[in-house]
């Protein structure tokens, strides 16, 4: 393969990560939860960063999803930044920003949050969530998110208050902040 050539290559395989985002969010907001399961790797894992909620492999996934999602009304995604480091031709990390407005007990959640993954190209050349790990800047009412932006305790899913992910777990964060 030529420079050009591997730099064309290159170029393809981004943009079909990048699609592989949005068909993502697409298909978990129409709850068409069979492609949701096809995006992932046969031996992929979903879960929380946080090491809660921990899928694996594909049927796994899909069962999380469908059970998830049955737990909500109309759900609206949508990406923001995105970055994309290709570790070879087959794999590659990536970083998502996002925002999603959820129906959840005859109330809007909104929810602020990232996605740290792993991307591998199979072997019928279509790219796929090797590893997609989720981490919550916050999750609540848009209510509670007025009064409590500032708390710790930013994610509210129906009862189970906890510390939010981001900032406060970053190390950076807590360099800023002089807790370590």
């Amino acid at each position: 393969m030529t420079d050009i050539e591997a730099r064309v290559q290159r170029i393809e395989d981004r943009i079909a990560i990048v699609d592989l985002i949005a068909r993502y969010y697409n298909a978990v907001d129409d709850r068409d939860i069979d492609a949701v399961g096809e995006m992932f790797c046969e031996d992929g894992l979903f879960g929380r960063y946080n090491g809660t909620d921990q899928n694996h492999g594909r049927e796994a996934i899909k069962r999380f999803y469908h059970e998830r999602l049955g737990m909500v009304g109309p759900s609206f995604h949508y990406p923001h930044a995105h970055v994309i480091e290709f570790v070879s031709d087959r794999m590659a990390t990536g970083v998502v920003t996002a925002h999603a407005e959820m129906g959840v007990e005859d109330k809007m959640v909104i929810t602020g949050f990232r996605y740290e993954d792993r991307y591998r190209k199979d072997d019928d050349d279509r790219w796929r969530f090797l590893q997609r790990l989720s981490r919550f800047y916050y999750m609540m009412t848009h209510d509670e998110l007025h009064d409590h932006y500032s708390d710790s305790i930013r994610v509210r899913w129906p009862g189970t208050p906890m510390v939010a992910d981001l900032p406060d777990g970053l190390d950076t964060w807590k360099r800023f902040k002089g807790l370590i």
